[in-house]
């Protein structure tokens, strides 16, 4: 049963024009807590603070850990088996955003001085963390050449030691790229997925593979289906490094007809096999997707009749470990209660699936449901 909510602090989601930033979360096996999101401080600049709880007390006072003379967005947080949690945002310095890291050693009092992820001639924007349990890390964020248009897919890794690899690009150069979504094994197999084309060649999904103490290997590339293009890939990966990887395609602009919600899965080696269609809808959007640590996948989206309809519930599918195929197991969400923004995680045998409901003229209302997973 869920607890009462209880207030960590003051807090900003963004500044002028900027994207929205939203409260990332990170709990360990023993059960400790660290949350991260931004506050302004009393110089007006936007700060990244983080809140840490033990297993068997409360949240402290919430520590401000971004550079002071930088404005701070996209705060992303993970931890790995010893209990040492890492912290990931995107600041403005100077002419363009950076990417920097931070990490609290377990036993240590606070966050460690940050340190800069991405290189100064880029552009970097938009970061995800994975982290292994053994230690290893992995982020990556959209780049783009400084006074360029064009977007890339950037990401670096980090060994349980520390040492700290070179940022390295993962897709197309000559193509658009974003929304990249990073999972991590125990053991330290890493994936990385985004979305990726241009306005002549038709958007598809890319993926890139690295194993411990290796670079992230050749894109791999899925195709979408005819007159549509793929858009916001999210990808799992269970105990022995194998992956699901989930997306919606969309019509091509000026085309019309439904949209998919497609998979596919991966390899322990990395390979990313053929996809397959899930669900078809007038309207799909936010998938994700969780792995029990023996290979049992839960996916969830949110499904509408229509782009311009407020009828929106929140669907389900699973594969079963050592299964080839994924079926769909119903709504989730309540009859007339439209669901957005939904996420789901899988912990000793079950998953949790969170999402916001919303009536027109209301507030936001926070679900959860849970599913147990044979």
């Amino acid at each position: 049963r869920f607890s009462a909510p209880i207030t960590l602090g003051p807090a900003q989601s963004t500044i002028g024009a900027n994207p929205p930033s939203y409260p990332s979360v990170a709990v360990d096996g023993r059960g400790d807590v660290a949350v991260a999101w931004l506050n302004k401080d009393t110089a007006g600049r936007l700060r990244v603070v983080v809140a840490y709880r033990p297993a068997k007390g409360h949240f402290g006072t919430a520590r401000t850990v971004s550079a002071a003379q930088y404005d701070s967005f996209q705060p992303q947080i993970g931890v790995n088996g010893r209990g040492d949690f890492s912290v990931v945002w995107q600041q403005f310095v100077k002419d363009h955003f950076e990417v920097a890291i931070a990490t609290r050693a377990r036993g240590r009092h606070g966050f460690g001085a940050p340190m800069t992820l991405s290189s100064s001639q880029v552009d970097a924007e938009f970061p995800h963390i994975g982290v292994a349990p053994g230690g290893r890390i992995a982020v990556a964020w959209r780049a783009k050449q400084l006074m360029h248009d064009s977007s890339f897919i950037e990401a670096v890794t980090r060994s349980a030691a520390g040492k700290l690899m070179p940022p390295q690009v993962l897709s197309d150069r000559s193509l658009d790229a974003e929304n990249p979504n990073v999972a991590m094994a125990p053991g330290g197999k890493a994936m990385v997925v985004w979305e990726e084309g241009n306005s002549t060649t038709i958007g598809h999904l890319g993926a890139a593979f690295s194993a411990p103490g290796r670079s992230f290997g050749t894109e791999q590339v899925q195709a979408a289906l005819p007159d549509h293009e793929a858009i916001t890939p999210r990808v799992a990966m269970d105990a022995r490094g194998r992956a699901v990887i989930i997306w919606v395609e969309n019509p091509l602009p000026g085309k019309t007809g439904p949209n998919f919600i497609r998979w596919a899965a991966a390899n322990a080696q990395g390979k990313v096999g053929s996809p397959h269609t899930l669900y078809r809808a007038g309207y799909t959007v936010s998938p994700r997707v969780a792995l029990s640590p023996h290979g049992t996948a839960i996916a969830i989206w949110v499904r509408a009749p229509s782009s311009s309809s407020t009828s929106t519930s929140l669907l389900s599918a699973v594969r079963r470990a050592g299964g080839k195929a994924m079926r769909l197991a119903g709504r989730i969400s309540p009859a007339g209660a439209p669901a957005d923004d939904p996420q789901v995680t899988v912990s000793s045998g079950s998953a949790t699936a969170v999402w916001l409901w919303h009536k027109q003229g209301a507030l936001y209302s926070l679900y959860a449901s849970r599913r147990r997973l044979r």
